[in-house]
């Protein structure tokens, strides 16, 4: 009976191990691995801010000429497509309206990913919807970094994404 028992939980100990190093999808469903905010300035001062794990890019928002959103999506990897997701944070609920890519530079592991990417908030250029593309990007760069935690929701799976830790963001994303 001892050794049954021992049995069963070194069996649970493994199985337990074994989930915790399925993939990128399980860790960034489960948050089980540590990332880290980062806040960069490209040329002419463009901001970009990211979550990373390791070499992964889990989410970049970054201002140029356009707005750009990119989400690694989780799980293996998507066909290109049309795609909307869900970002909560303390305040509000964005559904962001974008696309489904393999086509990017972002995660510089061995590992293909998809990424969901959106352009300029979802707001069409010649419309004059454009004219709040500040005033709506600056809400959601507001929201975001007032949050204490950030959860995406997409068809595939949850990303949780702790709290905006990196000092003077709010101030360098606005524009």
């Amino acid at each position: 009976m001892h050794f049954l028992l021992r049995a069963l939980a070194v069996a649970i100990g493994i199985l337990t191990l074994s989930i915790g190093v399925i993939g990128p999808a399980g860790a960034q469903e489960g948050g089980k691995e540590k990332g880290s905010w980062h806040l960069e300035m490209y040329s002419q001062d463009q901001p970009s801010l990211q979550y990373r794990q390791d070499d992964k890019v889990i989410f970049d928002i970054g201002v140029g000429r356009a707005v750009g959103l990119w989400i690694a999506y989780p799980g293996p990897p998507q066909p290109d497509g049309n795609a909307t997701i869900t970002i909560k944070t303390s305040s509000r609920t964005w559904t962001v309206k974008g696309e489904l890519t393999n086509d990017h530079s972002l995660d510089r592991s061995d590992e293909h990913k998809t990424y969901f990417l959106q352009w300029d908030m979802g707001l069409s250029r010649p419309k004059p919807e454009f004219d709040n593309l500040a005033r709506i990007y600056n809400q959601f760069i507001d929201s975001l970094v007032a949050s204490k935690h950030i959860v995406i929701r997409t068809k595939a799976g949850t990303i949780t994404l702790p709290r905006v830790d990196v000092k003077d963001a709010q101030k360098k994303m606005r524009i």
